[in-house]
């Protein structure tokens, strides 16, 4: 699991798919996501959503001029839409609403 971790952690920028992890571990596909489910509880694409949200809240905290897309860039969400939807998902708020939250005294 800290391969795993680490590899996002260096990789969450990039589009990574099952495909790309998998094979830079040495497994198939399939193997692979199984393995992942197992170990994690969680399948591939949830984990690594939720590990670019984790990111994109400390990127919000530390700079509250940066724009909503761009953030959703550098953790590397294709579209701001999307990045959006699994922010609400997964926060229960907007990136827009956790920004006022977090920056409430100074905005």
């Amino acid at each position: 699991l800290n391969k795993i971790t680490g590899y996002f952690e260096a990789n969450y920028m990039h589009q990574i798919t099952l495909e790309t992890i998998a094979k830079d571990f040495g497994f198939s596909t399939g193997y692979f996501s199984r393995y992942f489910k197992e170990v994690t509880g969680k399948k591939y694409v949830e984990m690594l959503t939720l590990f670019r949200i984790e990111k994109a809240k400390e990127f919000i905290r530390n700079n509250k001029k940066e724009k909503l897309f761009e953030v959703s860039e550098k953790v590397g969400f294709v579209r701001y839409r999307t990045f959006s939807e699994a922010f609400k998902k997964y926060t229960g708020q907007t990136p827009e609403n956790f920004r006022k939250s977090v920056w409430k005294e100074e905005l």
